[in-house]
């Protein structure tokens, strides 16, 4: 009832206003969503989230659900134990049973997992994997990657056997922030399906995958946003 949901937001502001205490008392920098419509809240996060890949989003929304909309983001200084190749936000395409999307959420809890797959049966299968498993931080969806359209947009996007690095970025390269990354995975060097990419991509670098008790070929690309350089019109005029 009201009492309840009333008890229940004065519960998750002090939750809220404890842990923004603490991330000032350790110097962090915040940036802090003033509260306004749910439209205007989202527009104003979705712009927060794009700018860098060590943007996380904290506080009611994914922190528990208290009851309201987060109003301040947190900066981490390093992205997380995945060094290079991870980031807050991770989005696996194209996941089947749930690799890489599943082994990667257990060793890294305190990144934020969306598994996508259109196969009902697959979803369901992962969704029971990640309940059983106990991982709150992982969110199957049963979808296409073209058509999905995520609140956050991911800085780590990843597939594994989706077919050509082409293919991949068409279909999932709108789901990548401004700074973030594609990872293809992919056995024997993908060299040659780099040679043509979607116009606006680049290959960062293709590293070889030791697999422990594998012999076979296994390489993962890194694909990134190319990066326009900015114009500025010239301040100066000939005369004439």
């Amino acid at each position: 009832d009201s009492a309840d949901a009333a008890l229940l937001q004065a519960h998750g502001d002090a939750h809220e206003k404890a842990h923004l205490a603490h991330l000032m008392t350790e110097g962090r920098r915040v940036v802090e969503i003033a509260r306004a419509d749910l439209v205007s809240n989202v527009a104003e996060t979705r712009a927060a989230l794009v700018q860098g890949p060590d943007v996380v989003f904290q506080g009611a929304f994914l922190g528990g659900n208290w009851g309201g909309w987060s109003d301040f983001l947190e900066r981490v200084p390093q992205p997380s134990a995945l060094g290079d190749f991870s980031y807050p936000f991770v989005t696996d395409v194209g996941t089947g049973a749930g690799f890489p999307g599943l082994p990667l959420a257990i060793v890294n809890p305190e990144l934020r997992f969306t598994l996508l797959d259109s196969t009902a049966k697959k979803v369901r299968f992962v969704e029971h994997a990640a309940r059983a498993l106990g991982l709150d931080h992982v969110t199957v969806t049963c979808t296409r990657a073209e058509n999905f359209r995520p609140l956050q947009l991911s800085t780590t996007v990843i597939a594994r056997a989706l077919g050509p690095v082409d293919a991949f970025i068409t279909q999932a390269g709108h789901l990548c922030a401004k700074a973030g990354q594609l990872l293809a995975m992919k056995g024997k060097d993908p060299a040659a399906e780099l040679l043509n990419l979607p116009a606006g991509w680049r290959v960062e670098r293709v590293e070889r995958l030791q697999v422990p008790g594998l012999s076979d070929e296994r390489h993962l690309a890194v694909i990134k946003r190319i990066e326009r350089p900015q114009i500025h019109p010239s301040t100066s005029h000939s005369s004439r």
